[in-house]
């Protein structure tokens, strides 16, 4: 079994990569369901459009219409995820998908072209162009791939961010004791038994010191 997620997650679950590479995860998986609404309701209009230009009847009632409109693109996550997850015996999946894309692209362009797909052949392959990139590739794909890797790499995410606070964490306390190591604790002055009342006497003894502090007192 070559499960594609596990692959690519093997290579980075252990560095501390997998942080950057899970905050991409889940941006492309933001941006995937962005276009994934944008397709569902450009699939939505070339239903439509489609219906008023050769007098057809795809369906009675609206909501018939959205869902016609979103099947195909489910149908390609669902599929190609589980072609992912295990290329070698899901490879049927991998036809199911395409199939579903070929229903999805051609209301979309469709919609895209304004009704006028085969006026010129630039409008034609522009059309196919923008519509296959941003809403196939940048819609279906990114949230397939998208959800996977965020799915896979979740709990190596958790672990390495805690790794990196505490290096971090570890950094500062130890910066902040070098500082106050190197600050010279202040010391008290010594008194000098020697000056006694204010005279420095250079043959005073400790004793006679003591004496002379108690008779001040």
């Amino acid at each position: 079994m070559a499960n594609l997620f596990e692959a690519v997650a093997d290579r980075v679950r252990n560095s501390m990569i997998v942080i950057w590479v899970f905050i991409l995860s889940a941006l492309m998986l933001a941006i995937g369901l962005n276009h994934f609404a944008e397709d569902t309701y450009s699939s939505f209009m070339g239903i439509q459009w489609l219906q008023q230009t050769y007098g057809l009847i795809p369906a009675s009632w609206q909501l018939t219409y959205w869902t016609m409109s979103i099947a195909p693109q489910v149908a390609q996550v669902v599929f190609a995820y589980m072609f992912i997850v295990d290329t070698d015996r899901n490879r049927w999946a991998f036809w199911a998908a395409f199939l579903a894309f070929l229903m999805d692209f051609g209301t979309d362009i469709w919609y895209r072209s304004n009704q006028g797909l085969f006026d010129s052949t630039g409008k034609f392959v522009v059309t196919s162009a923008l519509t296959f990139v941003y809403f196939t590739i940048g819609s279906e794909g990114f949230v397939t791939i998208g959800f996977g890797m965020v799915m896979e790499l979740f709990a190596p995410f958790i672990v390495q961010t805690r790794l990196l606070v505490k290096i971090i964490f570890d950094a500062f306390t130890e910066q902040i004791g070098h500082r106050s190591q190197s600050r010279p604790m202040p010391q008290k002055p010594k008194p000098d038994f020697r000056s006694l009342g204010g005279k420095n006497d250079k043959n005073a003894t400790f004793q006679e010191f003591f004496n002379r502090h108690e008779q001040d007192d």
